[in-house]
C-alpha cells in the first residue's frame, strides 16, 4: 500500500527508463481485442488512461494476466497504479498520441480510488479541418469480409467530414434515429481512425473500440450547440440523407416502391433480411404506460430516492428531462397479429402533438391510464416499416417489434392495396 501511495507521476511524464511510476488515473475506455475469425478468442484487454491533466496513454493486459485483472478494471473508474513494463506506442491502431504504452505484469498493482478532478471522457477535440490534414490510410479493410455500413456527413464551423460506421454501430445509429426523430444532433466520437478513400480524407470506426456520444450533457458539447449559429448551422434542420448510395426518398417511394411487402404471418416467419412494409389496423394501446422521461440523449432516465435523474447512456445525473412517447401498440391484419413500439417521433406525427402537451391533457382530464385523445390511433390503418434481421434481434418487450416509419396517408394505402409488386432490398 505504501508505495501507491507515493508521489503521483504524471502521464506526460512516462517513458521507458524505468517501469515503477506511480499513476492514478481514470479508464475512460476498455475494450477486448479479439480474432476476427473467433469473436470468442480475447487476445488482450485494452484501455486508455487518462490523468488530472487530461494526459492519456494506452494500457494493455495480455492473455496470461486477463483473468487476474478483468474484475478488477471497471471502464469509467479511478484507480491508482505502479508498476508496468513500458514500450514503444506501435501498432496498426494506437488510440492515444502518447509514445509510449503501458503493459500490466505480474508486479502491477490496482487499487480504487477517487477524483473530481480527473476528467469523465478524456476528451481531445479534433476539428475537421484538423482531420482532413492528417495523412490517413489508403483504405479499409474488415477481414476481407461484406459488412453493413453507414456514412455519416458531420459539419462543424471549419467545414464538413464524411464518417463512415461498420457492423454493430450501424444498429446504435439507427436506435438513436429511431427514438430521436431526425433532429439537429451533437455527435462526439472517441477513438476512431482516420482513414482516405477515394482521395477523400474521413474517419471510420475501429470494431469494439469506437465510442459515439449522442447529445451527451459534457461542457465541450454544450457549448458547441450554443455556438452552432455562429457556424451558420440552423439548430432546426433535420438529418438528411447523403446523396450518393443512399437518397432521400419521398413517402410514396419509401412504402410502394423500395422494400418488400409482408404480411404479419410472413413477417413473423421469414428468414430474410432487411426493411419491410406491412399494412396493419391498430387494435389497442397494451400498455398504460404511455411515456418516459429522456435525457438529452433520447434515452430514459432513472429516477433515485433523493428525486435525482440518472442517465446510464451519458453516466451522468442530468438536471432536465423531457417527456417522450413510447407507444406499445396490437395490431393486426387479416393473417395474424402482432405488437408494435412506437417512439416518439412517430406518435407526434399521428397524434400531430408534443408528449409534454399530451401529458397536459392528461393531468387536466386526470386519467388513471392514459388521455382519451391518444384512443384515435386505435381502428387506424397505418403502413408500418419495419426492420428484420435474422440473426440479430430486433424485438423490445416481450417480442414487439420496433417501428422505423409510419405512413397513414390513405391515397398510398389504397395504392399499396391494390398494388402486388414486392420490391426485394438489396442485401448488407
Amino acid at each position: 500500500m505504501a508505495l501507491v501511495n507515493g508521489p503521483i507521476d504524471m502521464v506526460r511524464n512516462i517513458c521507458g527508463v524505468k517501469d515503477s511510476w506511480r499513476l492514478k488515473v481514470r479508464v475512460v475506455r476498455l475494450w477486448k481485442s479479439c480474432s476476427k475469425n473467433d469473436p470468442k478468442k480475447v487476445f488482450s484487454l485494452e484501455m486508455v488512461l487518462v490523468d488530472a491533466e487530461g494526459a492519456r496513454i494506452q494500457a494493455s493486459i495480455r492473455k496470461p494476466m486477463i483473468r487476474k485483472f478483468a474484475d478488477v478494471v471497471v471502464e469509467g473508474e479511478v484507480y491508482k497504479m505502479i508498476h508496468f513494463a513500458v514500450v514503444k506506442n506501435l501498432g496498426n491502431f494506437r488510440a492515444t498520441k502518447h509514445e509510449f504504452k503501458l503493459i500490466f505484469n505480474s508486479r502491477t498493482t490496482v487499487f480504487r480510488a477517487e477524483s473530481q478532478l480527473i476528467p469523465e471522457f478524456g476528451l481531445s477535440l479534433s476539428s475537421s479541418e484538423d482531420i482532413r490534414k492528417t495523412k490517413g490510410e489508403s483504405e479499409y479493410l474488415y477481414d476481407g469480409k461484406t459488412t453493413r455500413l453507414i456514412v455519416l456527413e458531420l459539419t462543424d464551423d471549419k467545414g464538413k467530414i464524411r464518417c463512415t460506421l461498420f457492423g454493430d454501430y450501424v444498429d446504435k445509429v439507427n436506435e438513436f434515429l429511431s427514438l430521436s426523430g431526425t433532429q439537429l444532433t451533437v455527435v462526439v466520437i472517441q477513438f476512431a481512425r482516420v482513414n482516405t478513400y477515394k482521395g477523400e480524407v474521413g474517419l471510420v470506426n475501429v470494431f469494439n473500440t469506437s465510442r459515439l456520444l449522442w447529445n451527451p450533457q459534457i461542457v465541450e458539447a454544450i457549448d458547441f450547440r450554443k455556438s452552432v449559429a455562429c457556424h451558420e448551422v440552423d439548430s432546426d434542420i433535420c438529418i438528411g440523407f447523403l446523396d450518393d448510395d443512399i437518397q432521400s426518398l419521398s413517402m410514396k417511394d419509401e412504402f410502394l416502391n423500395s422494400f418488400p411487402r409482408k404480411n404479419l404471418e410472413e413477417l413473423q416467419t421469414c428468414e430474410e433480411d432487411g426493411f419491410f412494409v406491412v399494412l396493419a389496423t391498430v387494435l389497442s394501446i397494451i400498455d398504460d404506460h404511455w411515456w418516459y422521461s429522456a435525457c438529452s440523449c433520447n434515452r430514459s432516465v432513472t429516477t433515485d430516492d433523493e428525486g435525482q435523474n440518472y442517465c446510464t447512456n451519458c453516466a451522468t445525473y442530468v438536471s432536465q428531462v423531457t417527456p417522450r412517447y413510447k407507444l406499445k401498440l396490437l395490431v393486426c391484419d387479416c393473417f395474424e397479429t402482432a405488437t408494435f413500439i412506437l417512439f416518439d417521433s412517430h406518435c407526434r406525427y399521428l397524434l400531430n402533438k408534443s408528449c409534454e402537451e399530451m401529458l397536459s391533457i392528461s393531468k387536466v382530464e386526470s386519467s388513471p391510464t392514459f388521455p382519451d385523445e391518444l384512443k384515435q390511433i386505435v381502428g387506424k390503418e397505418i403502413l408500418f416499416k419495419v426492420q428484420k434481421n435474422a440473426d440479430v434481434s430486433f424485438f423490445y418487450d416481450d417480442d414487439a417489434y420496433k417501428v422505423k416509419k409510419i405512413c397513414d396517408d390513405t391515397e398510398i394505402i389504397e395504392e399499396f392495396k391494390t398494388d402486388g409488386s414486392i420490391v426485394t432490398p438489396k442485401k448488407v
